[in-house]
């Protein structure tokens, strides 16, 4: 169910930028956004892209029986919202 519901919810914000992307008058409606969402954006990528590579890559490694991919999503998760709360 998380895995489903991470690549869901990314999958459904893709489709919403998409639809916002064609109401919003004067261009593409990324090149309006600030500092902050860019960063945001590039934190869940990371996060997806280290889940993805996971899944593909399922070796069982695990410390305290927490696979290693989870650990970096922890890791980058934590540095990205402290990075964040510094942009706000």
């Amino acid at each position: 169910m998380a895995v489903s519901d991470i690549f869901g919810t990314n999958l459904f914000d893709i489709g919403v930028i998409f639809l916002v992307d064609l109401f919003f008058p004067g261009g593409a409606v990324l090149n309006e956004v600030g500092m902050f969402s860019i960063v945001a954006g590039l934190i869940g990528i990371a996060v997806t892209a280290i889940y993805v590579v996971g899944l593909i890559e399922r070796r069982d490694p695990a410390l305290f029986g927490i696979g290693l991919d989870s650990y970096a999503v922890a890791v980058i998760y934590l540095g990205g919202v402290s990075l964040l709360f510094t942009l706000r």
